[in-house]
């Protein structure tokens, strides 16, 4: 996190103040190449409205009651404004984003005050994911539009934002819910939808999903619900695909090398899912067994994530 003031794309024709609560790179790289001058402050750091054309809370830091009460006084006094503090599909559309997302607080929606309304609605749980004012050009999301790796289904709402700040700047300004709405929705028309990205390979025919470690008391389980679908979309696709999933702890302490370890793995290639630790020695063993066109890691945590670079490695 910054400690104090910094200025990126100095030049740039639109003036935006971003409070660092936790500011992804990404976030800062995108509005600068959209052209706008981004001036950093620290969470703490007071914020004068005559210094800038638009103001950008970045992501975090966690509990909004616990962790962010000085950050709210401080947008509170600089906008001299009231601030709503309660305790993805487009909302009026049937559209809906694929977002990247990992959060474990939510906004009420029925405490939501009466000049706002709903933006976004997650449909796995139907928990608010965004918040647009009715009459001031007031936006939030509670998901990651830009992930530098993906998604980028609403990597636009960057520029949607910048474009609505330059609208007031020339003292035109649009409606920030209209106008937003048009162009997510031109965005996912299949006139206007972004290029798929180019494949590696004609055809997928078999993965390899690293799922996540065991549950512990309390721990939130999006990573194994994220798996679960994703082995459903695949059979879906009529992509054949092998888990490897650490559920059983005394089948992931059998060393590797000794006959029970690989008769159970003979035995357990019938199911083509896999009880055993996620590690670069298991992960090859079952490649060599299964030999699958790809493998994805993104449902694993970090521990998935951290095997994928040390077999890249």
């Amino acid at each position: 996190m910054f400690r104090k003031q910094c200025v990126f794309n100095p030049t740039g024709n639109i003036s935006i103040v971003c409070i660092d609560c936790g500011l992804k790179n990404n976030q800062l790289r995108i509005l600068c190449q959209l052209g706008a001058k981004v001036t950093v402050f620290p969470w703490n750091h007071p914020v004068k409205q005559d210094r800038f054309d638009g103001l950008f809370l970045s992501s975090g830091p966690g509990d909004p009651q616990t962790q962010c009460r000085e950050t709210i006084t401080i947008i509170k006094s600089g906008i001299t404004s009231e601030t709503i503090k309660p305790p993805c599909l487009l909302e009026g559309t049937q559209y809906c984003f694929i977002a990247s997302q990992n959060h474990a607080f939510a906004v009420l929606t029925s405490h939501v005050d009466k000049d706002w309304s709903v933006l976004f609605t997650n449909q796995n749980d139907l928990s608010n994911e965004g918040l647009i004012h009715n009459s001031k050009p007031f936006f939030s999301v509670q998901f990651y539009p830009e992930h530098f790796a993906g998604l980028r289904d609403a990597k636009n709402l960057f520029q949607i934002f910048l474009d609505i700040v330059q609208s007031y700047k020339l003292a035109k300004p649009i409606n920030a819910e209209k106008y937003l709405v048009e162009q997510l929705s031109k965005r996912v028309n299949g006139a206007n939808a972004p290029p798929p990205p180019p494949a590696f390979c004609s055809r997928l025919k078999k993965v390899l999903i690293l799922g996540s470690n065991g549950l512990k008391f309390g721990q939130p389980g999006e990573f194994d619900c994220s798996a679960n679908q994703a082995v459903k979309a695949m059979n879906e696709d009529n992509i054949s695909t092998v888990l490897l999933n650490p559920r059983n702890r005394r089948n992931s302490a059998e060393p590797i090398g000794s006959d029970r370890f690989r008769r159970t793995l003979i035995l357990l290639s019938l199911n083509q899912v896999y009880p055993y630790a996620i590690t670069p020695q298991h992960v090859e063993l079952i490649l060599r067994m299964h030999k699958p066109t790809g493998i994805l890691l993104s449902f694993g945590e970090e521990i998935s994530l951290n095997c994928g670079i040390k077999l890249h490695e």
